[in-house]
């Protein structure tokens, strides 16, 4: 592992305690405290999801020093947000402690683990090595799977929140806006790969 995915742990790492830390130094460390850290992990995991998500998108449409620098550090990104997410699970954790219905078992609760077991298994995966050694195309099929459930579970989540509160509207409308920024660069690369000379 490079010493820039080393450093993205770390500094996700202790965002996430500082996070966890203002939350419950605001709210307790009772129910409500760790309420609040769960939700101020979400945001933050969202966060660095949602800019490993666009990356790609975002320098084939808009290629620029910003972009690239985005593209750039997409696999930092990703291991932050993994770093992040483990933090977000412990709270979840900690949270059914306090209130057992946390974790009631049904669809939602088995989608949730499963986009845990695709997130580190992308992380783990987040080396030239395991490219090497999954082959490009499998790499390539667990961390494009892997993306797609993520952004699934991010938009059913948000427009659930959406449907109890309008005003959790910003979160529903950067998770589609990520999502049509995929499907409108996939259509330039289709249209781009139509126009190559055949032979």
């Amino acid at each position: 592992m490079s010493s820039s995915s080393k450093k993205s742990i770390v500094f996700a790492a202790l965002a996430s305690s500082l996070t966890v830390a203002a939350a419950l130094g605001l709210n307790g460390v009772a129910g409500l405290g760790w309420h609040a850290a769960v939700r101020a992990t979400a945001i933050l995991a969202f966060g660095l999801w949602w800019l490993s998500f666009v990356a790609g998108p975002l320098v084939r449409l808009a290629p620029g020093r910003l972009t690239r620098t985005i593209r750039a550090r997409r696999r930092e990104l990703g291991l932050a947000f993994a770093t992040v997410l483990a933090a977000h699970g412990l709270a979840i954790l900690t949270l059914f402690r306090f209130e057992s219905q946390t974790l009631e078992p049904g669809l939602e609760l088995a989608v949730g683990a499963l986009g845990f077991v695709f997130a580190f298994a992308m992380a783990a995966t987040s080396t030239d090595a395991a490219v090497r050694r999954l082959g490009r195309s499998r790499w390539r099929a667990l961390h494009l799977s892997g993306q797609a459930l993520l952004a699934v579970i991010f938009l059913s989540t948000y427009a659930g929140r959406f449907v109890e509160d309008t005003h959790a509207w910003p979160g529903l409308g950067l998770v589609i806006g990520a999502i049509a920024l995929r499907l409108a660069a996939g259509i330039q690369a289709r249209r781009r790969s139509s126009r190559l000379p055949t032979e």
